[in-house]
């Protein structure tokens, strides 16, 4: 069994249940402040695990690449990773910020848009780069 292989799926994994992030955070507005604090120290883990993931899945990625360094689509890739390590960041971010506005009974809505904005592009970044897993280093 290939550990290097097997590290890379499962940062798949993470990134597939934070594809779930945007539409959380788009139905925040009809729920209470005590069950919205449980979801967001889920999502904040989640989260967490995917910055984690992140890291684990590029080092995974170029020992996998075969030296393949000089490619379009390994250099796609590396860009791909910043943006969505850059985008994660801020979703981060804004589940903090979402998770002291409630606890400080401030209003969330400026932060929860910042979460739903920020996951749904982390979220089309995850597909682009799925994408371009599947079709591979043919460019």
């Amino acid at each position: 069994m290939d550990i290097n292989r097997t590290l890379h799926d499962l940062s798949a994994v993470v990134f597939i249940v934070l594809l779930a992030l945007p539409f959380v955070a788009l139905g925040m507005k009809n729920k209470k402040s005590d069950k919205l604090i449980g979801s967001l120290k889920f999502w904040k883990i989640v989260a967490m695990l995917g910055n984690i993931a992140l890291v684990v899945s590029l080092i995974s990625g170029i020992v996998r690449s075969g030296g393949l360094y000089g490619t379009l689509w390994f250099w796609i890739s590396i860009v791909l990773f910043i943006a969505m390590g850059a985008v994660l960041g801020i979703a981060t971010k804004a589940i903090r910020l979402t998770k002291e506005s409630i606890s400080n009974n401030q209003s969330i809505e400026a932060s929860r848009q910042k979460l739903a904005t920020s996951s749904s592009i982390f979220a089309v970044l995850t597909v682009v780069m799925i994408v371009l897993m599947i079709v591979g280093p043919t460019f």
